[in-house]
């Protein structure tokens, strides 16, 4: 009964117009028809829209939005919900219920002696079925909308994990037979970042706390870091929670020349928006830091691959089967300059991210950004460990902008 629940939820909850008639501030719109009489609503929350395939009765569901509703009605019920649409309905004088997906070609009815038992076929088909229909609508959503938390937009779970390893690649390079720090001394970076996005016709913003520890190996001051970033996102009301964890380690090749191996794995949870799935990804990148007239130009390259693991939870399981590849090519350019009387360390920068393997909605997009830091002897040790920053991102169908702050110690 628990898997039943679980995959009718997440199921019936993927429903919407394949075209949203109005955009609507909140994640999940519903429009419920009965004889003819609409009712429209949205919602933050997917089973608090639509609950006709949970503990809620067909003729309970409809007549608490129409008191006319008999067993003979017309009514359907509609629901978007991140740019994928479901139409759930019975024919005027029938007990067949339909069942239509029209983003990707699903269609079935099923039939019994009264609507409630008809609608019991349903739970039981997609008890036994709803995994496949669920990756085959995940597959739509990152492909066709830039709303999804999983994968194909710059706000998903899968561009994190390559922006934390491509931070990695960036950051200060270990240096060939370095012996400013022994092998084995660390420091650990905690930070905050917020901003707000636009993806389609939701709104969104999300807050990042990036947690890192980074450690010298070896007498040549390799260069092994650990970073774990928890992020809560709010789109369209919508409440998503995600996490990962990475570990890059960087050799330096030559005086300038650094090459870096990273993995990552991370999970995406929305009760809100009944999500759940885990991404792992592998990556690869050489960084070469270039003195240039006082100021440090390091131009830099990831590879990287991304794909979903199967996901099983009692007699539950899901997997979208997202395997992709990356190709991340940025510079940065530092210079320590004075501004107000006090050192400070400047860095700008430019990426452009491209996705391959699978059709995604946004296949491209480039992030700009500006960090400044304080360096010794400004003000009191507390004050010199503290970094801000602004980040940028763009494409032809997304826009975000995101502060951080960040502190060293």
């Amino acid at each position: 009964m628990r898997r039943q629940r679980l995959a009718g939820s997440l199921l019936l909850g993927l429903a919407g117009f394949a075209e949203p008639r109005v955009a609507l501030a909140d994640a999940v719109q519903l429009t419920v028809s009965v004889d003819g009489r609409e009712a429209s609503n949205s919602y933050n929350s997917v089973q608090d829209a639509f609950g006709i395939i949970g503990s809620q009765t067909v003729a309970g569901y409809f007549s608490s939005f129409f008191r006319t509703y008999t067993d003979t009605s017309a009514a359907s019920a509609q629901i978007s919900y991140l740019d994928v649409g479901i139409r759930y309905s019975f024919d005027a004088g029938s007990n067949t219920v339909n069942l239509v997906i029209p983003a990707t070609g699903f269609s079935r009815s099923f039939t019994s002696d009264n609507r409630q038992n008809s609608n019991r076929l349903l739970r039981d088909f997609l008890r036994d079925n709803g995994d496949l229909v669920l990756r085959d609508i995940e597959k739509y959503r990152i492909q066709n909308s830039p709303s999804s938390p999983v994968a194909g937009n710059p706000s998903s779970l899968q561009s994190t994990l390559v922006d934390q390893n491509f931070s990695s690649l960036t950051s200060d390079a270990p240096s060939v037979g370095s012996g400013g720090s022994k092998a084995g001394s660390g420091s650990t970076q905690i930070g905050f970042e917020g901003g707000t996005f636009s993806t389609g016709r939701l709104n969104g913003s999300n807050y990042t706390l990036p947690l890192s520890y980074s450690m010298l190996v070896g007498s040549k001051g390799n260069e092994l870091r650990f970073s774990l970033p928890i992020t809560y996102t709010i789109l369209g009301g919508s409440q998503i929670y995600s996490g990962s964890f990475g570990a890059t380690y960087r050799q330096a090749l030559t005086g300038n020349l650094s090459l870096q191996s990273g993995f990552s794995y991370g999970v995406v949870y929305s009760e809100d928006l009944l999500q759940l799935v885990q991404l792992a990804s592998a990556t690869v990148g050489l960084s070469y830091r270039i003195e240039l007239g006082g100021a440090t130009v390091t131009p830099a390259i990831l590879l990287g691959q991304v794909n979903s693991l199967g996901l099983k939870i009692s007699d539950y399981s899901f997997d979208p089967n997202i395997d992709s590849y990356t190709v991340k090519v940025g510079q940065i350019v530092e210079n320590d300059v004075k501004m107000f009387g006090y050192p400070v360390r400047v860095q700008a920068f430019a990426a452009y991210t491209h996705l391959l393997g699978e059709d995604f909605f946004v296949q491209g997009y480039t992030d700009f950004g500006v960090n400044f830091g304080l360096l010794a002897p400004s003000g009191n040790r507390f004050t010199r460990r503290i970094r801000a920053g602004l980040i940028v991102t763009a494409s032809e169908t997304y826009s975000a902008a995101r502060l951080s702050f960040g502190y060293a110690f």
